[in-house]
């Protein structure tokens, strides 16, 4: 069975992510009647991450948008990866907490 392009672009944040000690990594499985949720929930060096993967040209629900202002709001780093460019500002910025 061949990945989804977001399933892709998953693979690519996973693999990245293997690439660093210490950095602890989360994906929330979604189940009906529960609260909507971003792809990826990361800690690295006390820093909060969350990481929202999406195909190319796809934007963030509504309900995404709200997870991802909440977070933001109480000093986390919230990132939407839908192609290589954002993959690499992703892998910036981990690096410089490094």
């Amino acid at each position: 069975m061949q990945a989804t392009p977001e399933g892709k672009v998953k693979q690519k944040v996973k693999s990245l992510l293997a690439n660093y000690e210490n950095l602890y990594h989360f994906m929330p499985v979604p189940v009906a009647y529960q609260a909507s949720s971003l792809d990826f929930f990361v800690c690295y060096f006390g820093r909060f991450i969350a990481i929202e993967t999406k195909r190319e040209g796809e934007d963030l629900t509504k309900m995404q948008d709200l997870i991802r202002r909440r977070i933001e709001a109480a000093g986390g780093s919230v990132f939407r990866v839908s192609n290589d460019e954002e993959l690499f500002a992703l892998k910036t910025f981990l690096d410089h907490l490094h």
